[in-house]
């Protein structure tokens, strides 16, 4: 973007780019920019003022972005697609779909005509954010021609971007990260941190929905340091808040809390801040079997969210349409609001829809037609376990505990930290007056597929020997146990 500048101009642009990006009142950057245009060539400062808007954008501040805005439009002029282009990103994150369209189509054939290859990719990529929810499809094709269209003319930055933002589909799809995992090692290659970080961002996201959030805080954390080192607020608030879920769900309630009150402090853009935080409050209630406090929690998550049509489509909203369903079935409101909302973009709220269908199957005495559902909902998750599990935990009815499936969520739960959802399944069980089982004493000490089906870790030693040609009596002597004990945990493994 700037190599053709000279060096002492790339030096006052590095610098202006990190005068935005600092906590500093607005004058300040004004002054700078005042400051540039002295001495220097006509339209200079409306350079500047544009390329301070970008760095604003990248910051998300917004409300400081069209600022900059407004001041490089009457030198470059309205039509210019660079200051078209940036304005559909503002408009965008502000809640504007339908404007971020309009200005996104404008810059894209002005700069089409222009020749300015890197403002059409970038007005393709606000195209294909701005349709994400409302046309899947369109917004596919948008990000495909990106990235073509940027491998074409060798832009790297730009087809990378293009490539991170098709994995993103992947991810409310099948939630797969293989494309974005692709896209970090060669932003890494190019030494394009920045945009790694982004990367980072999305792949853990993925990785809440498969593994769980408590897998995901590692990944969360080097992305909150890597983004700020390279002075990304953003990115660094947002891994930040998956930083705050890992914790609350790895058990770490207090310290989830204080990452939380951080947060509220250094965040650009409080929204998806406030909705993760009413999120977790509600998951709280719920782990503490107070459906209602849960549903007003998941609520006031979706709320947040529902002020922004270009929001992402968490998949907060299918839990709590699915729990609030479970509570008051014989309202239909927040099930048909989730029915006709292009949320369902992500599978997770996709999936919901027929685990709530079920619950409704399930309460009108339609057994068969509730397995069905159930089913259907597995598969609109794919691979997704985690939200799977927690999603089928959250259909349950007060009374329900359904064994296979709450051993199957211990199974998966313990080996990964997963202790609040791993607890709450264990209550479950004693509630209902089954055998319990034990945390683990290691990772990994049972296969998932065998501990879900009751395998213990003493069971499994049997099993080993058994396998090995041993005796019932060479086991009960190899492990100092009873024959009888031995001949119990036998029966126990045919069954």
């Amino acid at each position: 973007m700037w190599g053709a500048l000279s060096p002492p101009e790339r030096a006052h642009r590095c610098r202006t780019a990190a005068a935005a990006l600092s906590p500093v009142p607005s004058d300040r950057l004004a002054l700078v920019a005042d400051l540039w245009a002295r001495g220097g060539a006509p339209g200079r400062a409306a350079v500047i003022a544009l390329q301070l808007a970008r760095t604003c954008v990248i910051a998300e501040r917004w409300a400081a972005a069209r600022r900059w805005l407004d001041r490089a439009a009457p030198d470059t002029g309205d039509t210019d697609p660079a200051v078209l282009a940036l304005a559909a990103h503002v408009a965008l994150a502000e809640g504007d779909r339908d404007g971020a369209v309009r200005l996104a189509a404008t810059a894209a054939a002005d700069a089409e005509r222009a020749g300015h290859v890197e403002t059409v990719c970038e007005a393709l990529e606000i195209t294909g954010r701005a349709q994400r929810r409302a046309d899947p499809a369109a917004s596919r094709a948008a990000f495909a021609k990106g990235e073509r269209l940027a491998a074409r003319h060798g832009l790297v930055p730009w087809r990378l971007r293009a490539l991170a933002e098709l994995g993103t589909l992947d991810i409310l799809g099948t939630g797969g990260t293989a494309r974005l995992e692709e896209a970090r090692g060669l932003a890494v290659e190019h030494g394009m941190l920045g945009l790694a970080a982004g990367l980072d961002l999305q792949i853990t996201a993925g990785t809440v929905s498969i593994d769980g959030p408590v897998t995901a805080l590692a990944r969360a954390r080097r992305c909150v340091e890597q983004s700020t080192r390279l002075r990304l607020s953003g990115p660094a608030a947002h891994a930040g808040m998956f930083v705050a879920r890992g914790l609350f769900w790895a058990g770490d309630v207090r310290e989830s809390a204080a990452v939380f009150d951080e947060l509220t402090r250094t965040v650009p853009d409080p929204t998806n801040l406030r909705s993760a935080r009413a999120a977790v409050d509600g998951f709280a209630a719920w782990l503490a079997h107070d459906l209602v406090a849960a549903v007003a929690g998941l609520g006031e998550s979706v709320a947040q969210l529902r002020e922004n049509a270009a929001a992402n489509p968490a998949p907060v909203w299918g839990q709590w349409v699915l729990l609030a369903t479970v509570l008051h079935p014989d309202n239909p409101a927040p099930l048909t609001e989730l029915r006709g909302s292009d949320v369902l973009v992500q599978s997770s709220n996709r999936a919901a829809v027929h685990y709530a269908e079920a619950v409704l199957a399930h309460r009108g005495g339609r057994p068969d037609a509730a397995t069905d559902l159930l089913l259907r909902g597995d598969a609109a998750l794919g691979g997704r376990t985690f939200e799977r599990l927690l999603l089928r935990c959250l259909a349950l009815d007060a009374d329900d505990a359904p064994e296979p499936l709450l051993r199957e969520a211990i199974a998966r739960c313990d080996p990964r930290g997963e202790v609040q959802l791993a607890r709450w399944c264990r209550e479950r069980l004693r509630r209902a007056g089954l055998p319990v089982p034990r945390p683990t004493r290691g990772r990994d000490t049972v296969p998932e597929r065998l501990r879900a089906r009751g395998v213990t870790d003493r069971a499994l030693d049997v099993l080993r020997l058994v396998a090995g040609g041993s005796t019932n009596a060479e086991v009960a002597a190899r492990l100092h146990l009873s024959v009888c004990t031995v001949e119990t945990h036998v029966s126990s493994l045919l069954a």
